[in-house]
């Protein structure tokens, strides 16, 4: 069909080849893996920073230099009012009486009063009385003998009965108690008692002393009884050895505390701005009270007036985390030819989380005055490890970040920012080598000088103190700039001192963690002594004479363009060990004997040569030297060519060629160091000086131009093989590394003055 038609402008078109474009973020292996692990790192990082902490169990510590005034209008109990007004309750509380043994006391008062008129009336004379009469009336008269056998007869029987009846009530309404529990109910504030199990409330004065209430009784038996007897019952009851009620303290304790129960509680109104604690004094336990009470109506009245704010918390902080996450991945991927490990970025990691994690200790424990020890101290110390790990500039980032982290996660500002990078930027940039263990304590000093300047200047930059101390509320840690000054000048001495102790105890650890040697490490292994260069200087001397030599080259070349020095010369010591395996084979080692190789095809000798790389790094590993040592034995030859065996092997080729023999060209390749090429600047020195060394000590005359041109031509025969591709080294550091090998050979092979001999050994006898 004509619409199925193409035309020859479209076909083209469509002909064309697509071209794919690369994707904006394209990640490299390495990159993407530092991707992940950055992600993992920050929910690492925001579990560790979300925990809830306590808020400050005891508020600001010390002498108060700055009054406290309420953030909020706030009321509290008056808890010093209300325990008081409860304590009167309690003494004003009626005591409780209960019949003493439910009763039976007057009881028996009761039966013993009713029964007398019949126990009486056969009785002619007081002689004739019971025993049990006589021994309870003891007063009694023959009046009174006369009037009860009146009162025996039926017709005044009722009413001698009404008459006990009231006599017994009227002792009800006045209890006789025990000296004891008079004065326990006198003690207390109550005018009266209550008596069980009716509850009557009775006034105090109306209580009996037990064995003292003989007055008392005399007018409640008149009230009742003619004159010929109130003496002998007012006697009975005088003599009874028993109260009549006792004191119930668990019922009047159970009621006092029910009543104060009641009490409704009193409240104090504090307005916004109204003074809290006054300045100049400690704080007490009411003062610790007044202060979380008022926090606690700040977050709540916070809350209830911006509820926005207090949801936009979270994710703000969440933003926050996410962006320094963000810094820190483009930071180590910039610094990708020094973070190649992934392990070693890992350790890295997991360090910031250990800091992040002791630096919220504080918070979690509830201990706002040691936040600022808490956060610094580990801070400093991952300083300390940053800086021995991978040197200043990397270690200075990579504590800024970590810096920046911890003080998101104890919500501190930029004063603890700048104090904290005061301390650490001396710490990274002072801790190139360590070469004693005062120069640590030395440095830490100038951290803890550092930190105290930051922080004197931000005070004084700051203005006056303000005239109520800043509280973060939240966590009732002071905030104000002239609160607390000594005290943070001290958190940060002793947060200096501590972490340089503790990296010295935790050197050793820190060098197996992290695969490195520090200059202690690295002065240990320079010292003659050791295993494998007792050895070496036995078993080969010339080579350990070469080693000594070009580590004395190195290390001048090293300082001549800012490298490790002491590396330089530690390596340059160690890169030649894989000869003590087969020290023979090497020209330094035959001391004027037959060359072994002379004898060997030049294929053979040339793995016996570069055999001795292999050789060195198994008996580097056997005697467990730091792998910035086995790089120098790795390197030092880089990928080479052994010439003097290669052009013995074309020759060689060439004369089986002319004779028929095998043709064909001898390989390069085949006869070059396995390598790698020198990583660093340091394995980079010690392969030239190695190369010079050997190279000058062949010459029959070593002059100055003799070394200077036999340097600038291996120079620049490494330079063309390509061998510096790998590592920084700049033309102009070429330049400075040849000066100074040639200015060292020079003093290592100066001339020396030819001494005049003696006339008589001149002249023979």
């Amino acid at each position: 069909m004509w619409f199925q038609k193409q035309s020859p402008r479209r076909r083209a078109v469509v002909d064309e080849p697509t071209t794919r474009r690369d994707p904006l973020w394209k990640l490299t292996p390495w990159q993407a893996r530092v991707t992940i692990g950055t992600v993992i790192f920050f929910l690492l990082a925001l579990l560790i920073g979300f925990i809830p902490g306590r808020p400050a169990r005891s508020g600001p510590r010390g002498l108060l230099q700055e009054p406290i005034f309420s953030p909020v209008h706030f009321t509290i109990p008056n808890e010093l009012a209300l325990a008081e007004l409860r304590r009167q309750v309690r003494l004003r509380t009626p005591p409780i009486l209960i019949p003493t043994d439910d009763g039976r006391v007057l009881a028996s008062i009761a039966r013993t009063l009713k029964t007398l008129p019949g126990q009486v009336a056969h009785a002619a004379t007081l002689s004739d009385l019971p025993a049990s009469v006589a021994q309870r009336f003891p007063e009694m008269s023959v009046a009174a003998l006369a009037w009860l056998k009146q009162q025996a007869a039926p017709h005044h029987a009722a009413s001698y009965q009404q008459l006990v009846q009231g006599l017994v009530t009227s002792l009800r309404e006045h209890p006789v108690v025990t000296r004891t529990d008079f004065n326990r109910i006198a003690a207390g504030s109550a005018s009266t008692v209550f008596l069980a199990p009716s509850k009557r409330s009775i006034s105090i004065n109306n209580l009996l002393i037990l064995g003292t209430a003989q007055k008392s009784l005399a007018p409640w038996v008149a009230t009742y009884f003619p004159v010929p007897v109130r003496k002998c019952f007012i006697q009975y009851l005088a003599n009874l050895h028993q109260p009549t009620y006792t004191f119930d303290a668990t019922a009047t304790h159970r009621l006092a505390m029910a009543n104060a129960a009641k009490v409704p509680a009193t409240a104090i109104v504090f307005h916004r701005g109204e003074l809290l604690i006054p300045a100049g004094r400690v704080l007490t336990a009411g003062d610790r009270q007044l202060l979380a009470a008022a926090r606690q109506s700040y977050l709540q009245q916070l809350h209830t007036a911006h509820p926005w704010w207090t949801l936009l918390t979270r994710p703000a902080r969440v933003a926050v985390l996410l962006l320094l996450s963000f810094i820190l991945a483009l930071y180590v991927i910039s610094r990708e030819h020094e973070l190649r490990s992934i392990t070693r970025l890992a350790a890295f990691a997991g360090l910031m989380l250990i800091t992040l994690v002791t630096a919220r200790l504080g918070q979690w424990l509830g201990l706002a005055h040691l936040t600022c020890l808490l956060a610094l101290l580990p801070l400093l110390l991952a300083a300390i490890i940053f800086a021995i790990v991978s040197g200043g500039r990397l270690a200075w980032g990579l504590a800024a970040i970590n810096a920046l982290l911890v003080a998101w996660a104890v919500q501190r500002g930029l004063a603890f920012f700048i104090t904290a990078l005061a301390g650490m930027t001396v710490l990274t940039f002072s801790l190139a080598e360590i070469r004693t263990r005062s120069k640590l304590l030395k440095i830490g000093g100038l951290a803890a000088l550092a930190m105290l300047v930051a922080i004197l200047a931000q005070t004084l930059a700051a203005g006056l103190p303000m005239p109520a101390a800043a509280i973060h509320w939240p966590t009732l840690a002071l905030r104000s700039p002239g609160q607390g000054l000594q005290r943070r000048m001290l958190m940060s001495v002793i947060a200096a001192m501590a972490a340089t102790f503790l990296a010295l105890g935790l050197l050793p650890l820190i060098e197996r963690a992290f695969h490195v040697a520090t200059a202690m490490t690295l002065l240990e292994l320079s010292d003659t002594n050791h295993p494998l260069l007792r050895r070496m200087a036995i078993e080969a001397p010339g080579t350990f004479n070469h080693s000594l030599i070009v580590g004395i080259m190195a290390e001048a070349a090293a300082r001549s363009v800012g490298a490790n020095a002491l590396l330089c010369r530690v390596g340059a010591y160690y890169h030649d060990i894989g000869k003590l395996v087969k020290p023979d084979y090497f020209i330094e080692n035959m001391a004027g004997r037959p060359n072994r190789h002379d004898k060997l095809a030049p294929t053979m000798s040339h793995l016996i040569i570069i055999g001795h790389v292999k050789d060195g790094i198994e008996l580097a590993h056997e005697f467990r030297l730091p792998a910035q040592v086995c790089n120098f034995i790795a390197e030092h030859h880089g990928t080479t060519l052994v010439e003097p065996f290669f052009h013995a092997a074309r020759d060689q080729q060439a004369k089986q060629a002319l004779t028929g023999g095998i043709h064909g060209q001898v390989a390069e390749t085949d006869f070059r160091y396995p390598g790698p090429k020198p990583q660093s600047r340091e394995t980079a020195i010690v392969m030239i000086c190695d190369a010079v060394e050997s190279t000058v000590r062949s010459l029959p005359e070593a002059t100055a131009g003799r070394i200077e041109s036999a340097a600038h031509q291996l120079i620049y025969k490494r330079l063309l093989d390509q061998q510096f591709e790998r590592c920084d080294l700049t033309l102009v550091d070429l330049s400075k590394i040849e000066e100074s090998i040639v200015r060292t050979l020079a003093g290592v092979y100066h001339g020396r003055l030819t001494y005049p001999k003696p006339l008589a050994v001149l002249r023979p006898a």
